[in-house]
């Protein structure tokens, strides 16, 4: 794929839901990937913010966050794999941080995620909290939490 012309982060059209389910589809095993119908409650739930990036007309990235006692929680991040390594990732979660104020941001990683890892360290995460099974039986999950100074 292309350098994203644009990587503006916007809420998604409700036709653009199927597009965001392809790329949980491609970025998460079955049972973790979000379907269309449940992208759906997420888009119409108030105070959620649900973001994506597009190239043209083609969805490259999203995110989903929402608010629990004034910290933000990344519940769900994605980018589709032709477009990787290109800041989109980087981009929606500055977006998802910048939508609304909060005393920290929190989230859920794969350990065997390094590279998302990576990514939010550079933005200033660190870890605290260990999961073994958060991801299901032998599939740990890290706890990293963003503190607003």
């Amino acid at each position: 794929m292309s350098q994203p012309q644009t990587i503006s982060p916007t809420r998604p059209g409700w036709h653009e839901l199927r597009a965001v389910a392809a790329i949980q589809t491609a970025s998460f095993r079955k049972d973790l990937a979000y379907k269309w119908w449940m992208l759906a409650i997420f888009w119409r739930f108030p105070g959620v913010t649900f973001l994506v990036t597009r190239d043209g007309e083609i969805v490259t990235g999203g995110i989903i966050a929402d608010m629990h006692r004034g910290n933000i929680r990344i519940m769900n991040i994605a980018v589709h794999p032709g477009y990787r390594r290109q800041g989109i990732g980087k981009v929606l979660m500055m977006a998802a941080l910048d939508a609304k104020p909060y005393d920290s941001a929190v989230l859920m990683v794969q350990e065997e995620n390094k590279a998302a890892q990576a990514l939010y360290t550079e933005l200033g995460f660190r870890r605290s909290g260990f999961n073994a099974s958060y991801y299901g039986a032998g599939h740990a999950g890290i706890e990293m939490r963003l503190s607003r100074d």
